[in-house]
């Protein structure tokens, strides 16, 4: 694998086609799950690009990348996590796009994130990009019930300090 911090040399081409695009747009987007997780140094093998975003932010993505839309965004629920939801496909890697993401959490649903509090930025390439901090990445895995990934990321955050 090559590139920075175990992220697949092609994940730094879209990254960085997405970043140059996004511009100047004024969309406040993040990248969270198996990316974020592996650009914190976390060992593991990203499978798509997940952007999180808010309602207005996913349509405006759908528009700066109409070529490469592979689902239009549209409301779509589980029943425990609700989104905007679309994806594109640039140079074969999917990315997956998330407005409003909402997760229902003991009966009531629950913002996934505070842009403003839970965006890092890390740079790749001479690229800068936002990522969701670790502490919110394990956080979000322990409400969704996913607690074997977030003891995986808890131990690195334990060896990482």
């Amino acid at each position: 694998m090559e590139g920075s911090y175990g992220i697949p040399k092609e994940y730094l081409q879209v990254l960085r086609v997405f970043s140059d695009r996004m511009g100047d747009s004024g969309v406040n987007w993040t990248i969270i799950g198996s990316l974020s997780l592996a650009s914190h140094g976390v060992p593991l093998v990203p499978r798509d690009i997940d952007i999180l975003t808010d309602k207005n932010g996913a349509h405006a993505i759908e528009n700066i990348f109409p070529e490469f839309v592979n689902k239009k965004v549209s409301y779509s629920s589980t029943g425990e996590i609700g989104s905007y939801f679309g994806s594109l496909i640039i140079d074969g890697v999917k990315i997956e796009i998330m407005g409003d993401v909402a997760k229902l959490v003991q009966g009531k649903w629950e913002d996934i994130l505070n842009f403003d509090r839970d965006k890092e930025f890390m740079e790749y390439g001479g690229v800068k990009i936002p990522i969701l901090s670790l502490e919110r990445e394990y956080e979000e895995y322990v409400k969704l019930g996913r607690l074997d990934t977030a003891k995986y990321i808890k131990k690195f955050m334990v060896r990482g300090k």
